[in-house]
């Protein structure tokens, strides 16, 4: 435990061929995560129907360090038709368009939750705020999950 608590720094992590890349993904489809639009769980999707997503899309139109943008903290798994859909908007916008969706703050949430996404993160990813959106984010859920293993 001692290594994932002291030397785990996930905001340095975007390597994709990393092994602790890999292990948080992984961890997202063995958790259960749901897909942010059909609320599937991404375990249910063949391998070519899962797509690696910026939380934070690259062509969003908010200013993100380059040297972060990568970073696995900005990043989950969802279905190719989710990613799709949400591939350019702002956290903000898609939020809210699932939100819309949905109709139920309390199931989106769960559903941001199932991706290691903290109540603080959720928060931070409704306003466009990358940074607090990272530092709030998900290491300490993750950390507890790599704990449970």
């Amino acid at each position: 435990a001692s290594f994932i608590n002291d030397s785990l720094n996930l905001q340095r992590v975007k390597n994709t061929s990393s092994s602790q890349y890999r292990v948080v993904l992984n961890l997202l489809a063995r958790k259960s995560a749901q897909d942010f639009y059909t609320q599937r769980l991404l375990g249910n999707y063949s391998v070519d129907e899962i797509d690696d997503h910026h939380i934070f899309p690259v062509k969003s139109g908010l200013k993100i360090p380059d040297e972060k943008v990568d970073c696995i903290l900005n990043r989950t798994l969802l279905c190719t038709e989710t990613n799709k859909k949400i591939q350019n908007q702002t956290p903000k916008a898609y939020y809210d368009e699932i939100l819309k969706k949905i109709g139920d703050e309390s199931k989106v949430n769960a559903i941001m939750q199932s991706h290691f996404i903290s109540d603080g993160a959720i928060a931070r990813l409704k306003e466009n705020d990358f940074e607090g959106f990272t530092f709030s984010l998900k290491s300490p859920a993750l950390r507890v999950r790599m704990q449970e293993q």
